[in-house]
């Protein structure tokens, strides 16, 4: 009976802290879809060496996409679709690239692994479908 108490009194704690945790690694999609600090700072270091530079590249690009030859079609945003906390430390991110417009609409699955040391960082990427 005083695990349940004591379980519940830590309950919210746990979800203070997963709600600072989703709101860090949405500023890491935000910061991929502003352009606005380089992309390299948002990896893992052990992403950095492990080919996770290319995937990141890619992302880019297809973030950097113009939005000819329509006028009307959205810039390409990356999207969070859910959030899920493997470990304490460690989220899957379903998120997808959209782009709309009147004659012409797409979307890219991917997938973000997020790790956190002291601060949230993408440990791997995986764009599926291009």
């Amino acid at each position: 009976m005083k695990a349940l108490a004591v379980m519940l009194l830590l309950a919210p704690c746990a979800l203070g802290d997963e709600a600072a945790d989703r709101k860090a690694i949405e500023s890491i999609v935000a910061a991929l879809n502003e352009h606005k600090q380089p992309a390299m700072d948002l990896l893992t270091p052990q992403a950095k060496q492990g080919g996770e530079a290319s995937r990141l590249s890619e992302l880019q690009r297809l973030l950097s996409l113009p939005n000819r030859p329509w006028s009307e079609t959205t810039v390409p945003r990356l999207v969070i679709r859910s959030i899920q906390f493997v470990t304490p430390d460690v989220a899957t991110v379903d998120a997808e690239i959209t782009q709309y417009g009147t004659f012409q609409s797409w979307s890219v699955p991917v997938v973000l692994i997020m790790r956190k040391d002291a601060d949230w960082r993408i440990a791997a990427i995986r764009i599926f479908g291009f």
